[in-house]
């Protein structure tokens, strides 16, 4: 039983959860796979049964889990934009129907996720793009998939099967000629081509580029070392890809000690690089 507000309790039955006061008596069937209240208000409830959603309050009223997806951002007076049966409409907090407000019109199919800062990625004709909390697009719905890294304001972005980088302008950091990018928080870009991997800095790292020459290739610690593997053999690189620990152990590993990678090569154990 999970308090709510002084008259109505979140519990559960097994795996499915449902609201009752405190009298006992179920204000909501204790039937569905997840329920959260939204953060402004106590008596207004998300719901989810398998892959549907609905709504409900606190008098026990609900729409049921009959909607594909339920965009929670704050629009005005209450108002949420669902989509029922592959169409996007809007109801307000009575969930009556509503006419679309002036400004709000759906620009897009889908809402694919929502972000941090009201950033949201969105589908339209298939394609994906970005989009801000006053529905201006920051990146067009041109690629065929997009992955936001909100930690540093950018996105892994495929163009006709070849994956890039760009900023949430949409401007190129990396051109999309490469067969797969990871983005990490260091703002080190891994690049695969033809098998290989490689490395481009981007933001602070701006003039880091390593060529597609590994098997395996680490991400780069903040200390700007790097674990590779060119066929089956491990050693460590830096920025400037000079070979810091030569390529000729069978393993390599984190001892947990700051700076320090280790190395393995079978029959002589292990030796500790600190670098």
């Amino acid at each position: 039983i999970l308090p709510i507000n002084k008259h109505l309790f979140k519990v559960k039955a097994g795996n499915k959860s449902g609201v009752i006061n405190d009298s006992g008596e179920i204000v909501i069937p204790i039937i569905y796979d997840a329920i959260n209240n939204l953060r402004y208000t106590e008596e207004l409830f998300l719901l989810k049964f398998g892959e549907a959603y609905g709504l409900a309050n606190g008098q026990g009223k609900t729409t049921g889990p009959i909607y594909e997806y339920i965009d929670l951002r704050n629009y005005p007076e209450d108002l949420f934009r669902v989509k029922l049966n592959g169409k996007w409409i809007f109801i307000n907090s009575k969930f009556e129907k509503v006419p679309v407000p002036e400004g709000l019109d759906p620009l897009y199919d889908d809402i694919i996720q929502t972000l941090e800062r009201d950033i949201s990625v969105v589908r339209e004709d298939g394609k994906y793009g970005l989009m801000n909390a006053n529905k201006e697009f920051l990146i067009p719905c041109i690629y065929e998939s997009l992955n936001w890294i909100d930690a540093i304001q950018c996105a892994e972005v495929r163009l006709n099967g070849k994956w890039g980088v760009v900023d949430k302008h949409g401007n190129s950091l990396i051109k999309p000629i490469y067969d797969k990018v990871y983005v990490d928080r260091n703002s080190y870009v891994g690049i695969l081509l033809d098998g290989k991997w490689g490395c481009i800095g981007i933001r602070d790292n701006e003039g880091v580029s390593i060529p597609c020459l590994y098997d395996v290739m680490g991400l780069f610690d903040k200390h700007g070392h790097a674990v590779v593997n060119i066929d089956g053999k491990y050693g460590a690189i830096d920025t400037d890809n000079n070979i810091v620990v030569p390529l000729e152990y069978d393993r390599a590993y984190y001892p947990g000690i700051d700076s320090a990678i280790g190395f393995e090569k079978k029959g002589l154990g292990c030796v500790c690089f600190s670098i």
